[in-house]
């Protein structure tokens, strides 16, 4: 999983990807249901879920269980995901949701966030 930081002017380094993790599972459930298992990580609230559910509580949603989160030693911009899903999808993305990349790609922004500056 690439961790992208959304456009935020208070984050010098936002509107790049800044780390990476392994997943370990992907859970799909009711809020409820997904709230009551993750609950005491204390990452979410219940609002939050529920919102991410459209405020349905028979709403099918999306949790993953993530592991070895490494970060990143140099952000990757924008511009350089753009052109790095272009070279090995053909297609940009605005990455809003979660989306499915080969492993070539994956392995391409990853040298990239440990690429040294001077490269």
């Amino acid at each position: 999983m690439l961790w992208y930081v959304s456009d935020d002017r208070r984050y010098p380094e936002s509107k790049a990807i800044r780390a990476c993790s392994h997943i370990d599972e992907v859970l799909i459930g009711t809020p409820k249901l997904l709230y009551s298992r993750f609950r005491r990580l204390g990452i979410y609230q219940w609002d939050d879920v529920f919102g991410t559910a459209k405020r349905r509580i028979d709403e099918v949603i999306m949790a993953f269980r993530f592991s070895r989160t490494e970060l990143f030693e140099r952000p990757v911009s924008w511009k350089s995901l753009q052109a790095t899903l272009h070279t090995h999808m053909g297609k940009r993305s605005q990455v809003q949701s979660p989306m499915k990349i080969p492993e070539s790609c994956f392995l391409d922004l990853y040298e990239q966030g440990f690429r040294s500056h001077a490269e």
